[in-house]
Formats: C-alpha cells, structure tokens, sequence
C-alpha cells in the first residue's frame, strides 16, 4: 500500500511529530532528569521544539519561497539546536552542542523568511 502525501499533508505531519515529541521530551526534562542545569536545558529545547512546530503548522499552507525556506530552515534549526541539546543531555555527547549556534542561526533565518512574505505579499499586489 501506497500513501501519497501532498506537500501540505507532509508539513502537517512533521509538525505534529514535532509537536508530540516536544511534549514528550518536555516531560522527561520534568520528571526523569535529576540534574536541574540539564533538566532546565532539555525542557527549554523541548520549548522550542513545540513553539516552532506550531509556526510550521500556520506556515504549511503557505506556497511562496520565503515559506519554504522558513520551513526547511525551521526543521533544520530544530535538529540542530535542540537536538544537540538532547543528545548532550539525554545521550552524553556532550560535544554535540557544538552545533548548536548553527541551528539558532537557522532557526533566526527562518523567522526573517516568514517576515520577507510581508514583502512578497506587497510585490504581488503592485
């Protein structure tokens, strides 16, 4: 069996899993990590990793370039800066995060994308 997924289905589903892996992570930072530095570090990426999974839910629809590239530099920048983080603290690779700068640059890149669709939208209608 087959299933196709349109691009807009796709997107749906990366933020979801995002989204429930985020929550679930979140708890583990809450109720399975004793170390307060690491549980403090694991829950804010968890953080991260559902607030950009929310904002990759809004943007799913949208069709212009900026949006691609905001998704794609969000999804990046997630598996970088938090996933760095996961791995440091939940899997002892503590050199992982040396990583880290690079998704927040990504994930910073994928906010100014979304705010170049402002731009787009008033090239469109001239």
């Amino acid at each position: 069996m087959t299933i196709k997924l349109s691009s807009q289905s796709a997107w749906f589903l990366v933020a979801g899993l995002l989204g429930a892996t985020g929550v679930a992570l979140d708890a583990v930072a809450a109720h399975g990590i004793s170390n307060p530095i690491a549980a403090t570090a694991v829950s804010r990426a968890a953080t991260y990793q559902i607030l950009h999974a929310i904002v990759l839910l809004v943007i799913a629809n949208q069709h212009t370039i900026p949006s691609r590239v905001a998704r794609w530099g969000f999804v990046l920048g997630l598996l970088l800066f938090s996933g760095s983080i996961y791995c440091k603290y939940l899997l002892g690779f503590t050199a992982a995060t040396n990583v880290a700068p690079m998704g927040g640059m990504l994930l910073i890149g994928a906010w100014l994308a979304i705010g170049m669709n402002v731009w787009v939208g008033i090239k469109q209608r001239e």
